[in-house]
């Protein structure tokens, strides 16, 4: 891939990368992105030539890349709690119904929850998100359907609680 080429990548990717990112973690999202385009640079020849298979391709380097920051963090910090990476930061803003889908995200197994929010969130296909997490499309259906009948399950018990 040449210079030209992977410019275009970026300007294509940025976006919906950094997204991907800022909902997963809170800290640090600038230089997971970099690290994410870093990486790619890196192994420009291993990046699919076609756009739409880029973008999963950065995808899949982003999990690994957050799950290191993840755990680099939870040692440096001794914060155990960043076993669920989902974005905390201003939620005392957010609306109580933003609050309560974060608290029945967070109830959710990491891959479960991995597998909703890569199809609801980021706009994938069941197929996609299962290139993405490197899994058979069966496995990953089965994760979200289990994700969705938890969430749905979590949710309506917080919503009954706070009412």
């Amino acid at each position: 891939m040449t210079e030209s080429l992977f410019n275009d990548l970026y300007k294509a990717t940025n976006e919906q990368i950094y997204r991907y990112v800022s909902r997963r973690i809170s800290w640090d999202v600038d230089d997971v992105v970099d690290d994410i385009y870093t990486t790619a640079w890196r192994r420009k020849a291993d990046l699919p030539a076609n756009q739409d298979e880029a973008l999963l391709w950065l995808y899949a380097v982003g999990r690994r890349v957050i799950a290191n920051k993840v755990r680099w963090k939870a040692r440096s910090d001794r914060f155990n709690k960043l076993n669920t990476p989902l974005v905390s930061a201003g939620i005392a803003s957010q609306s109580l119904r933003d609050n309560w889908v974060h608290d029945a995200l967070v109830d959710l197994p990491n891959n479960h929850r991995e597998a909703l929010m890569l199809v609801e969130w980021d706009g994938l296909s069941v197929t996609d998100a299962a290139e993405v997490i490197g899994v058979p499309e069966t496995t990953l259906t089965k994760r979200l359907s289990a994700a969705r009948a938890k969430f749905a399950q979590t949710y309506s018990l917080i919503e009954a609680r706070e009412k």
